[in-house]
């Protein structure tokens, strides 16, 4: 290799190898000024950087995604999927859509003169304000309130409930 160099060398002037080493020396200042120039581009991208988060945002990679985001992967992922996440059991937090089953069993029970059979109640319930949407599962619903409010619903007979 050196060869060859030496070679190319013996077959130029001396003012074209001038050329080449003055074009070599301005190389390495031209090298030096761009990464003088990229010093200051970064501590400006920073400062950018630093006024994003003040409002709130998040600051930009170089490939101009938001720090932390995950570029598309390419290939399918292999193996099983994941399982998705299990609804929570239990009662729904936040607040109710309409009144509470409690509510409207007080509601009928307060309006009625004699007392009531747990199935006369659920028939009852619609009037009160209550959606019913299934009979069977509301009687069982509202057998459960009849049975757990003794403190303000009073068992006077085999299934017949009053106010207490």
């Amino acid at each position: 290799m050196k060869r060859k160099l030496l070679d190319i060398a013996k077959q130029l002037s001396e003012r074209e190898l001038e050329q080449l080493m003055q074009l070599k020396r301005d190389g390495g200042k031209k090298l030096q000024e761009l990464r003088k120039e990229r010093r200051k581009v970064a501590a400006e991208l920073a400062r950018i950087d630093r006024r994003i988060a003040q409002f709130g945002g998040e600051p930009e990679a170089e490939t101009g995604k938001p720090v932390g985001a995950k570029a598309p992967s390419a290939a399918k992922k292999r193996g099983r999927p994941k399982k998705a996440e299990a609804k929570p059991r239990g009662r729904r937090k936040g607040p109710r859509r309409g009144k509470g089953l409690t509510e409207g069993v007080m509601k009928v029970l307060e309006a009625a003169a004699e007392p009531l059979r747990a199935s006369d109640i659920v028939d009852a319930l619609p009037g009160a304000g209550f959606k019913v949407e299934d009979v069977k599962e509301a009687r069982k619903r509202v057998s459960i309130v009849l049975a757990s409010k003794k403190d303000r619903i009073e068992n006077v007979g085999r299934g017949l409930y009053k106010l207490a």
